[in-house]
């Protein structure tokens, strides 16, 4: 459709040059050469559009997600930086390779249904995508009960206190971008060793979700930077133990918990591969692993997922 109202307009020129023309003889050879240099201008404009129109790609790894999962847009064929939304709030696009990227969260806790995706182009021009978000069955278990924390209200005052923290943290947006390539996983070996991203825990008067996922690893595993990054928190925290936090730019942050050591501190600017720390069970842990968590403009995905769904795409 866009090219046809861009091939009307060139004959609309056209048609409006040729009737100069017919009047030539009220017309100097200045004012000719004038509308003449005017129609090469327009046409070379209209040159250029339909070759970027010709180029424009625009790839969804997913119009079908589940809650946690990552929506990764992909536009090629734009030399300008490009705007969007996804359920009315903002993307912000970032310059990746030979095109723009868009990432987005779909938090765990976003209610199920069709939201509409926008990308608008610098020169008018719009995509619109509806995005299905299905629910996804998330298991249900009993409160663990450890020495520290012997009952669930106990765990769920400390909770409550560092989710101010975090919340402070997670609202924080770098307008940097700190890496260039895919993500990688914490440990060398990546095994469900605990609670799964999304769990539910419940007790007689109180419900939680695990927003991450339990990694195993026995006492003092090394754990790896996911990629390039500044940490911005290396502390104990109350449930979570000794806890480390890389905010990777844009929004997105890498979250690791119950260490036994840090390796590097608040401030450091860590590479992907970097060892950070070392595994262990400080905090609500009932035994030595890995907490590892990936905040997305302060949705909580699934990490295992994102890492994934990156890897497979920002590579083709």
């Amino acid at each position: 459709m866009r090219k046809i109202i861009l091939f009307f307009f060139l004959c609309f020129l056209i048609l409006i040059f040729e009737r100069n023309i017919s009047f030539a003889k009220v017309l100097t050879l200045e004012e000719i050469s004038a509308q003449i240099e005017i129609l090469k201008t327009k046409i070379l404009q209209l040159q250029k559009l339909l070759g970027e129109l010709k180029n424009r790609k625009i790839y969804l790894a997913s119009e079908k997600l589940e809650q946690g999962d990552t929506l990764l847009v992909k536009v090629e064929g734009s030399p300008e930086k490009i705007s969007g939304q996804f359920d009315s709030k903002e993307i912000d696009f970032l310059k990746f390779a030979d095109g723009w990227l868009g990432i987005i969260g779909i938090d765990a806790k976003k209610k199920p249904g069709k939201y509409n995706l926008f990308i608008n182009f610098p020169d008018g021009s719009h995509f619109k995508k509806e995005i299905n978000i299905v629910e996804r069955k998330f298991p249900i278990q009993e409160f663990p009960i450890t020495k520290e924390y012997p009952t669930p209200s106990k765990a769920m005052e400390d909770i409550s206190k560092t989710k101010l923290t975090l919340d402070k943290i997670f609202s924080i947006y770098t307008k940097v971008i700190y890496f260039d390539q895919s993500f990688i996983y914490p440990l060398e070996e990546i095994e469900i060793g605990g609670l799964s991203f999304g769990e539910i825990l419940k007790s007689k008067n109180f419900t939680i979700q695990h927003l991450g996922v339990d990694l195993k690893a026995s006492r003092d595993t090394p754990i790896y930077a996911v990629n390039d990054g500044v940490v911005h928190f290396s502390e104990n925290l109350g449930t979570y133990g000794k806890t480390l936090i890389i905010d990777h730019g844009f929004g997105i942050f890498s979250f690791y918990c119950h260490l036994n050591k840090f390796k590097v501190l608040k401030g450091k600017r860590v590479k992907r591969g970097d060892i950070i720390g070392y595994s262990g069970s400080t905090g609500y842990a009932t035994a030595s692993h890995l907490h590892f968590s990936m905040k997305v403009n302060r949705t909580s995905i699934d990490p295992l997922r994102f890492i994934g769904i990156l890897e497979k795409e920002m590579i083709k």
